[in-house]
């Protein structure tokens, strides 16, 4: 009691400001404007989950947070609610400085089948310095398709990244691996890991081109089961395969 009264006469019981500040700050924290990013991020989900024009505009309003994982979510959620700009606000986070936003939008880019999308997941298989983002790439751009798509995991085959190069070589396959064979055939003689030479055997398996048998022959002796197993079953899908009709030549006439 003698503190409630000295607290009484020394005003701080009837102060407003401390409560008025915990108001402001709980009400920042509601509004996701705290320091905390983890409160931004669960924001942008409670926002999502009213997706009002005003919610979807303060959802933006994150695109440009000091936090990668902010931004991501930002993007990543306004992708998912199909924006109409969904696909250019995805393109945008593709050149973010971080290379977990680029790939979160690489990831996202597979669902808008663009010529330019394409162009642009290209452009990040060839020249990102992240492997995560060239890996993710490949795949995205393997699923939009598309010549640029064949040309791009065509040239990025031997990438120095094994799972970028694996990446790469299940996207051909998808595609079109007869036009890699070449190559194809060399990450089977020679790759160092294992589950590049399992894919590149079930590309070459998949090509229909009978040049490719030999190295498939050798590679039913690799040191590493999965190899064999993959060469042997490629060997057989080729060997079953029809084989094309010579083209026809014309015979010169001869008097009757």
């Amino acid at each position: 009691m003698v503190i409630s009264s000295d607290r009484s006469r020394n005003g701080l019981m009837h102060d407003p400001r401390p409560r008025i500040a915990m108001v402001v700050c709980l009400a920042a924290l509601a509004l996701g404007c705290g320091d905390d990013p983890r409160e931004r991020v669960s924001n942008i989900y409670e926002l999502k989950m009213d997706p009002t024009p005003a919610n979807v505009e303060a959802i933006r309003g994150y695109l440009d947070d000091e936090d990668l994982q902010v931004r991501v979510t930002a993007m990543y959620q306004l992708v998912e609610l199909g924006v109409p700009d969904a696909q250019r606000l995805a393109l945008e986070s593709l050149d973010d400085p971080e290379g977990f936003v680029r790939m979160m939008a690489a990831q996202q880019l597979r669902s808008f089948s663009d010529p330019e999308v394409a162009r642009r997941l290209a452009e990040r298989v060839i020249e990102d310095e992240d492997s995560r983002v060239r890996r993710v790439a490949a795949e995205s751009v393997a699923e939009v398709g598309g010549d640029v798509a064949i040309e791009v995991l065509g040239r990025c085959l031997t990438d120095p990244i094994a799972e970028v190069r694996k990446m790469c070589v299940e996207g051909l396959a998808r595609l079109d691996p007869a036009v890699g064979v070449e190559t194809l055939v060399r990450l089977l003689s020679e790759d160092p890991e294992w589950e590049v030479r399992v894919q590149a055997a079930r590309a070459l398996g998949l090509s229909g081109d009978r040049s490719a048998m030999a190295a498939l022959e050798a590679a039913t002796e690799d040191v590493h089961e999965y190899v064999r197993g993959a060469a042997a079953h490629a060997l057989d899908r080729l060997r079953s395969a029809p084989v094309a009709p010579e083209p026809a030549t014309e015979q010169p006439l001869t008097p009757s």
